[in-house]
């Protein structure tokens, strides 16, 4: 997982060029807990989705009713866009990621399937949304370990 995320921020940090102290203290904090907790097979999409609030693009939930997600506005909406959308399921597990509590991943119960259909969305997230973004190249083995 830490290389994977470590690809992440490589490509992240590219673009980066301003010393940003929540940041630091972000990655210091969560990384940190990361390396104490046993296991929490939810880190990489949490702290992914955290992370977009500190490079300038975070999840819009605009209401909790609507019924998508378009990844290029980065917003909710009541109908569907033209683009890439999260809807249905995958929808109310985005919306519990945005709501949970690093500290409470482990009790999601999330299946594999649906974990990684969830990184799909959040990878090109990222690359609509960082010109320099890359999609790593650990993220087919990455998605091997968690099947």
């Amino acid at each position: 997982m830490i290389i994977f995320l470590s690809e992440i921020l490589n490509s992240i940090f590219k673009e980066e060029t301003l010393v940003n102290k929540d940041l630091f203290n972000f990655l210091l904090n969560t990384l940190s807990w990361y390396d104490q907790v046993k296991s929490c097979n939810n880190f990489h999409l949490k702290f992914l989705i955290e992370l977009s609030r500190f490079i300038g693009f975070y999840p819009n939930i605009n209401n909790e009713n609507d019924s998508f997600f378009n990844l290029e506005s980065g917003s909710t909406s009541a109908i569907q866009s033209i683009g890439a959308n999260i809807s249905g399921n995958d929808l109310i597990l985005f919306k519990e990621f945005l709501g949970t509590e690093f500290e409470d991943l482990n009790s999601m119960n999330t299946k594999n399937e649906s974990r990684t259909r969830i990184l799909n969305y959040i990878i090109d997230y990222y690359s609509l949304h960082l010109q320099m973004f890359k999609t790593p190249k650990s993220i087919n083995v990455f998605a091997e370990i968690f099947k």
